[in-house]
């Protein structure tokens, strides 16, 4: 116990702030899924199955500007737009993303043109592309 208490203050988790170990949990939680989700997406059975992803914001009343400008962005699964904002892609995310499939027409289509909102101090990587090794 005496251990784990020193490193919880060495990593400034204390009494006085408990959420830090949380949130640190869950972006790891979220980029672990994003980047498993990925590898089974390019799977040789799955992968000519889908076109690409649309960006899906929580839109509540925690969602950040940044978050929410982006929701809705349709790109290929290619699109160096992925290398960046694969959610969680910035501290706290809770965006996600939906695959659209070839079949579908009226999705499988790049939404365009959208303003590039930068990610917080310290997310220059996408951590779920640092775990995928890109």
């Amino acid at each position: 116990i005496d251990i784990l208490r020193s490193a919880f203050d060495a990593a400034g988790v204390t009494v006085k702030n408990p959420y830090q170990l949380e949130t640190l949990y869950r972006n790891q939680i979220g980029a672990a899924y994003a980047a498993g989700r990925l590898q089974v997406n390019s799977q040789p059975h799955i992968a000519p199955l889908i076109w690409g992803y649309e960006y899906s914001a929580v839109m509540d009343d925690r969602t950040r500007e940044t978050h929410a400008a982006l929701d809705g962005v349709r790109k290929p699964k290619g699109d160096p737009f992925w290398l960046k904002y694969t959610p969680p892609w910035d501290w706290g995310c809770r965006c996600s993303t939906i695959e659209i499939l070839v079949d579908d027409p009226d999705l499988a289509n790049d939404s365009g043109a959208f303003d590039r909102p930068p990610a917080d101090e310290g997310f220059a990587v996408n951590p779920v592309m640092e775990l995928l090794g890109m």
